[in-house]
C-alpha cells in the first residue's frame, strides 16, 4: 500500500479545484456528452463526485500537523522527565555522595546522553522505574518526597505511551498517504477520461473544451528555482524537439520568465512570426489547439525570445 505510485505531477488542491470546475461544467451540457457517450449520464455525474470527495478526505498537511502535535506531546513529557531527573539526582548525590557505583545506577552518569535522543531517553527511564525501587527508602531519609519518588514510575508510563502513539501514528500515516494518493490517482484518471471526451464532443470548438483539459504541471512560484528551458536573447527555438504539433494537438504553454515570449507552430523557424502566434505574457500558462498557432499545416513548435536577456519557458504536448 505504501509504494502506491502518483500519477498526478501537480499540486492536489489543483486536481481538486479543476475536478470541481469540470464537474459543474459536464452537469450544464451533459446532453451534449450523453450524445457521444451513453455513459455519461447523471450516474456519471454521482461517480465524479464521489472521487472528488474521497480525494478531498484527510490532506497531507493535516495528517503533518497531527503529527506535529503528537511530537510536541512528548516533546513535553521529556521537558517535565528532565526537570524531574534533575531534582531526583540531587538527593541522589546527597544521599550516595561516597558511592558513584550507586549513583551510577541511578542514572546520574548516563543522563547527559540520555537527553540526546527520544529513544535513549525512554530508555534511561525504564532503567531509572526499574531500579529505583531498590533505594527509596535510603532517598527518602535523604529528604525526598514521596511524591518525587512516585513521579518517577508515572512519568515513564507517560513517555512509553506517547512514544507508543507517535510510532502508531506514523505507520497510520503511511497507509493514510497510500490511500490519499490512490484516491487522487482514481479522481485524475476520471477527469483525463473525461477530457478526452470533451476534445471529442468539441472538437469543432476548442475553447469550450479548455475547461475540461487537466493540469499536468503546477506553475512555479516564485520562491522555487528557475524552472523549464532556458532561451537565449533574442532568439527563437524548437521548444519540443523530436515532436510534431498537428492541427489537433494540445499543448500547454508556459512563461516562467518577467516578459513576454511568443509560441507558434511551423515547419522551420520563420523570420517573421505569423499573425496567429501565441503572445504568452509573463508568468502566465495556455493551452493551445495546435491549429491556433499554425498556418494549417503540421510542424514544430517554436518558441521565440524578442528580450535582450535570457527567458525560460515550458512547453508540454498533452495529446
Amino acid at each position: 500500500m505504501s509504494n502506491v505510485v502518483r500519477l498526478y505531477h501537480i499540486a492536489v488542491s489543483l486536481i481538486l479545484q479543476h475536478g470541481r470546475v469540470a464537474i459543474e461544467l459536464l452537469s450544464k451540457e451533459l446532453d451534449l456528452f450523453t450524445a457521444k457517450d451513453t455513459t455519461y449520464t447523471p450516474a456519471k455525474i454521482d461517480e465524479l463526485k464521489l472521487l472528488l470527495k474521497n480525494a478531498n478526505q484527510l490532506p497531507d498537511e493535516t495528517v503533518l500537523d497531527e503529527q506535529g502535535g503528537l511530537t510536541q506531546a512528548f516533546q513535553d513529557f521529556m521537558t517535565n522527565g528532565k526537570e524531574h531527573y534533575e531534582e531526583l539526582s540531587y538527593f541522589i548525590r546527597k544521599k550516595f555522595k561516597d558511592d558513584v557505583h550507586t549513583q551510577n545506577l541511578l542514572g546520574v552518569d548516563d543522563f547527559v546522553e540520555a537527553k540526546r535522543t527520544q529513544l535513549d531517553f525512554i530508555q534511561f527511564y525504564r532503567v531509572l522505574n526499574e531500579v529505583q525501587p531498590k533505594f527509596e527508602a535510603a532517598l527518602l531519609e535523604a529528604g525526598a518526597t514521596p511524591a518525587l519518588l512516585a513521579q518517577t514510575s508515572i512519568l515513564y508510563a507517560q513517555i512509553e505511551q506517547a512514544n507508543t502513539t507517535q510510532e502508531v501514528f506514523k505507520k497510520q500515516r503511511l497507509q493514510k498517504t497510500a490511500y490519499r494518493v490512490e484516491n487522487v490517482n482514481a479522481l485524475y484518471l476520471a477527469l483525463r477520461e473525461l477530457e478526452e471526451l470533451a476534445l471529442f464532443v468539441h472538437r469543432k470548438n476548442f475553447e469550450a473544451a479548455k475547461g475540461y483539459i487537466v493540469p499536468r504541471y503546477s506553475r512555479p512560484t516564485a520562491l522555487e528555482e528557475p524552472a523549464g528551458i532556458a532561451i537565449d536573447a533574442n532568439t527563437q527555438t524548437n521548444a519540443l524537439p523530436n515532436q510534431s504539433i498537428s492541427n489537433n494537438s494540445i499543448v500547454q504553454l508556459y512563461n516562467l520568465g518577467d516578459t513576454p515570449l511568443r509560441f507558434y507552430v511551423a515547419n522551420q523557424l520563420l523570420d517573421t512570426p505569423p499573425d496567429n502566434a501565441h503572445k504568452l505574457a509573463p508568468g502566465e500558462s495556455f493551452n493551445a489547439l495546435g491549429s491556433q498557432i499554425s498556418n494549417g499545416t503540421d510542424g514544430l513548435l517554436i518558441v521565440l525570445n524578442n528580450n535582450n536577456t535570457v527567458r525560460r519557458y515550458k512547453a508540454i504536448l498533452i495529446d
